[in-house]
């Protein structure tokens, strides 16, 4: 039946024999199974015991439709009456005993296959995940060089005069820059350093005067620092010295 009910005389005398078990599994009494009740139940073993009354040919139909969706169920169905019951009990929990040791092994084996299936996709879920690791290392190596990579000094603007033309304009350090009007024109640069204004050949990175102090700024820390205008003078003695 689809719903629960009083069990009958015989339903309950193999009662009295099921609820201790067997073979060590438990045995559940009025078990709903996606909507029908079975009068008794292994779920251990997925098999289902009914005790089939006096109405059992008028019910038939009703019994062979519960009995497919029971097996749908992965449920083993195994069918007695209350003749049955009641006049050879023995025989019945013997037949009972051999469908549980007989689910058992069918049981464990569609639990080995599915504990196979599992192993299988576990596989193939860790070999996904491999994959998706090895793509993901060179991205992460690039994206670190990329941060450790130093970052590309932009080209200086200059200032530049043509000594023909007394043009003066902006460029790069290179390539070399040239007069707009004839490139065969001298063309001077600006001094490196930022305050002084000093026009300098192309070849030159600063102007004596901040070449000297520049030489001045390495020796101050020793003890025989000059300024500029000294070390100017000494220049001059060695040349007239010389």
């Amino acid at each position: 039946a689809s719903m629960r009910r009083a069990p009958t005389a015989a339903e309950h005398q193999l009662w009295l024999r099921l609820r201790h078990g067997v073979l060590g599994h438990a045995v559940v009494s009025q078990l709903e199974i996606d909507g029908w009740i079975a009068d008794f139940a292994v779920p251990d073993v997925e098999l289902v015991i009914e005790v089939d009354g006096s109405a059992h040919d008028t019910r038939s139909t009703a019994d062979r439709r519960r009995d497919d969706h029971m097996r749908a169920n992965h449920f083993e169905v195994l069918r007695f009456t209350n003749t049955d019951v009641e006049r050879d009990l023995d025989s019945v929990m013997e037949a009972i005993t051999n469908a549980v040791r007989k689910r058992l092994a069918t049981t464990d084996i569609r639990r080995e296959a599915a504990a196979d299936l599992q192993l299988v996709a576990d596989v193939e879920k860790l070999r996904a995940a491999r994959n998706a690791l090895r793509e993901e290392r060179p991205r992460e190596r690039l994206a670190r060089h990329a941060r450790q990579a130093p970052t590309p000094q932009p080209n200086p603007k200059i200032r530049y005069r043509c000594e023909t033309c007394e043009h003066e304009f902006v460029a790069s350090l290179s390539p070399q820059p040239q007069c707009r009007n004839d490139r065969a024109h001298v063309i001077r640069r600006m001094c490196r350093e930022t305050r002084c204004e000093t026009w300098i050949p192309l070849g030159a990175e600063r102007c004596q005067r901040c070449e000297d102090a520049r030489e001045v700024a390495r020796t101050s820390a020793g003890a025989g620092a000059q300024s500029p205008s000294q070390l100017k003078q000494a220049r001059k003695g060695k040349r007239w010295s010389g």
